[in-house]
């Protein structure tokens, strides 16, 4: 199981994830990029949306390129 905390580390800009057994004894924590969280779709939708997804030790993520106006894929390898 993948719990995401508040921390965040300040020399990365990374958000700290703890990977847990299905008992709650913490296997490891590690760091992530942090993802976009855009508040107006909160509003609109009344729910919190999410831009990441954890599948086969790969995190997969969504950045918004403002410059170009889109949205790209990133993936990370979680080791």
């Amino acid at each position: 199981m993948y719990v995401r905390t508040s921390r965040i580390n300040e020399n990365t800009d990374e958000q700290e994830f703890i990977i847990m057994d299905l008992k709650g004894n913490i296997l490891k924590t590690l760091y992530l990029p942090q993802t976009a969280n855009p508040q107006h779709f909160v509003k609109m939708m009344g729910m919190t949306p999410r831009f990441y997804s954890i599948a086969n030790n790969r995190f997969y993520y969504l950045v918004e390129n403002e410059e170009e106006e889109t949205w790209e894929l990133h993936v990370k390898d979680i080791k």
